[in-house]
């Protein structure tokens, strides 16, 4: 509130230094705050304040526009060598739980094996032989001390937190049951859905244990949803007392009965189902409502509250279309309370390259680049705090926006001073043929997990993922398309950040305006610019500059007009200069420069009125 009062009272102090009928103000009061993004309305029905294009930035509730803070590597890189001779296996899943014990449980899947967090170091746990893909992502659930995990191509496994994991005991069944796609713990009852028997494929079938247990079963004990009626299911949620199952195309009701039936089954939405296990995630919303979000077959993401369901995608609709189709069911999603995050596959890729964030509080977009989810999950980290935690490709679990980091792993830039291929020790055993970089100023950087970008020179344009680094130089998970020279330069951890606003007619599309300036308020952020691009009437970019968000410690209401900027103790307001006329104008905010944080507030037109044309 007192930064508003200061805003309101700067723009009164402003505004009398023109003179009369000279200058206008869009908006005639207040500011424009930051919303997210909306590629689906036109033009002329865009909310003021939304974005047009957008990466790397998050929105909070009092729609402040935030450049994301960089990950960091948790613990170390786990590499195993699998089977097939990869060195750097992907991450297939993460999962938090507290036994009743009060022990903590941070477990992650990588190649074949099973780890937990001890004390700070990836611990492999023995007993599993997973079958390693990208692909292969798992289901969890605790029940009764016991965490169970399934992947829908091996056995489920049941771990207890000490000893060994081990495959769950089904023995009880007459029929061999060998895989499990989803999974729940219901009523005191362990659930599995959509399960292979005897070789048989069951896509609509959930099964239940004897109650109070999770490896006694019953061979009657199951009902087949909808059989044979082409569908699936994917996943299981709880909403007010009962169990609903997220089919292909539709989801039912499953509700505890008791007596000889147990549970009954009836249908509550038709037509749309869910096409990803793993995006099923419940919320509460700020107005106590609860419910469930998912991803749908037709690359939308849906709110089910129990009895209804609306679509929270709409805002999106050409981000969402341009999803790879092939890789929708792959999609892994995490909640931590106020966002929604969606990891999914943009284009042609073969790999998660594009997370979604809904701000659900405030029902906005934005998304984020370079992070390479193939698992995400929320987490409770060793000092009590929720995090996300997220794997890649290259065997590495990251926490999501450490407020320690403005770069992802750290910031570096540097030369090429060699590129060769070299072999490197790993814990696992040797790595033959990596391929490695020394770099000019042969320091050692530690940015395992990190993102190299070659920024100029040979190579321009090319990105890999760094996976260990000695004294001198870095190894890189693969070799580079075009082979980088000692004339190339590198970046590490850049996090490029951008908001593109609407085309703005400052209510007046048909009137001819000569542009002045916008007012622009911010935090104060040390050593941090950020640069704003104005386009005109629907063209390419007419101007760029840069505005330092420093501060220059002047003493609010005395900053000489037109030359400085109204400082607060945590605020900045400056005034930046436009250019040229038109009837539409467009901004940019930008900043892709390592070790940078900027928090910008709103910001103003200011234009004088011309000829109607």
């Amino acid at each position: 509130m007192k930064k508003l009062l200061s805003l309101l009272i700067s723009f009164s102090l402003i505004f009398s230094a023109y003179p009369a009928g000279k200058s206008v103000s869009y908006p005639q009061s207040g500011v424009i705050s930051f919303r997210g993004l909306d590629d689906t309305s036109t033009d002329l029905t865009v909310q003021d304040g939304r974005a047009s294009a957008i990466q790397n930035v998050k929105l909070d509730r009092s729609l402040k526009l935030i450049k994301r803070k960089g990950y960091s590597l948790v613990n170390t890189i786990l590499n195993e060598k699998v089977l097939s001779g990869e060195q750097f296996p992907s991450i297939l899943g993460i999962y938090y739980t507290k036994l009743s014990d009060g022990v903590g449980l941070r477990l992650v899947i990588s190649g074949t094996k099973l780890y937990k967090d001890v004390a700070g170091v990836w611990t492999a746990v023995g007993g599993t032989n997973i079958t390693h893909s990208n692909n292969n992502q798992f289901t969890w659930i605790t029940a009764l001390d016991n965490v169970i995990f399934t992947n829908d191509v091996d056995v489920p496994y049941k771990y207890t937190g000490t000893g060994d994991a081990s495959p769950l005991d089904l023995s009880d069944l007459t029929d061999t049951l060998t895989k499990v796609k989803a999974l729940a713990w219901f009523n005191n009852f362990l659930i599995l859905g959509n399960t292979v028997e005897a070789g048989s494929e069951k896509p609509t079938r959930f099964r239940w244990s004897n109650i109070g247990t999770v490896e006694t079963f019953s061979d009657d004990d199951f009902i087949d949803i909808a059989q044979l009626g082409g569908q699936e299911i994917q996943g299981f949620a709880e909403l007010g007392g009962n169990l609903f199952a997220f089919l292909s195309d539709s989801i039912y009701k499953i509700s505890f009965v008791a007596g000889d039936e147990i549970f009954v089954t009836n249908k509550v939405i038709d037509d749309i189902g869910c096409i990803a296990k793993n995006s099923i995630r419940s919320i509460n919303l700020l107005n106590q409502r609860k419910g469930v979000l998912f991803l749908s077959n037709d690359k939308k993401v849906y709110f089910f509250d129990g009895t209804s369901i609306g679509e929270m995608s709409t805002l999106i609709t050409a981000t969402i279309s341009n999803l790879n189709v092939s890789r929708l069911a792959n999609a892994v999603a995490a909640v931590d309370g106020s966002n929604y995050y969606l990891s999914v596959t943009d284009g042609s890729g073969s790999v998660h390259n594009l997370l979604l964030v809904f701000q659900y509080e405030i029902g906005e977009w934005t998304k984020y680049i370079q992070v390479d989810a193939n698992a995400i999950a929320r987490i409770i980290d060793s000092s009590d705090n929720i995090q996300i935690y997220f794997g890649n490709y290259d065997s590495c679990v990251f926490q999501l926006e450490n407020t320690s980091n403005d770069s992802d792993v750290t910031g570096q830039t540097d030369g090429i001073d060699r590129y060769v291929l070299s072999s490197f020790d790993f814990a696992d055993g040797t790595a033959t043929s990596v391929t490695f970089i020394q770099t000019d100023n042969s320091v050692f950087y530690d940015a395992t997990g990190a993102i190299i970008s070659i920024t100029s020179g040979t190579g321009a344009g090319q990105e890999k993922v760094i996976v260990n680094q000695s004294s001198t130089g870095l190894v890189i998970d693969s070799d580079f398309t075009t082979a980088p020279d000692t004339n190339s330069i590198f970046t590490i951890g850049i996090i490029d950040a951008s908001y593109t606003t609407k085309w703005y007619d400052l209510g007046e599309p048909a009137r001819n305006k000569r542009m002045s300036n916008i007012y622009l308020w911010s935090e104060v952020e040390s050593g941090t610019d950020v640069t704003i691009s104005q386009f005109v009437d629907f063209g390419s970019m007419l101007n760029s500059q840069t505005t330092d968000l420093t501060g220059s410690g002047a003493v609010w209401g005395t900053a000489i007009w037109g030359t400085d900027t109204w400082g607060g103790q945590d605020a900045l307001f400056q005034t930046i200069r436009l250019v040229d006329r038109g009837k539409h104008i467009k901004l940019k905010f930008s900043n892709s420069e390592i070790d940078e944080h900027f928090e910008l507030l709103g910001f103003n037109f200011i234009y004088w009125r011309e000829d109607l044309k």
